[in-house]
């Protein structure tokens, strides 16, 4: 919502760069990095089916 609208909701809700707000922002990047897992296995699976 920041990129589009110039608000951002975890400093609204938790004030700007907080203990809190640091919190929700380790685990948001946490989260995405996580989400790579799946990703880069996915890819991997497409290469091994693609050699046969």
């Amino acid at each position: 919502m920041v990129g589009l609208f110039g608000f951002d909701l975890v400093a609204a809700l938790f004030a700007e760069m907080s203990i809190l707000s640091r919190i929700v922002y380790a685990i948001v990047g946490a989260s995405a990095l996580w989400q790579l897992i799946p990703l880069l296995q996915g890819e991997r699976r497409l290469a091994k089916n693609l050699v046969i």
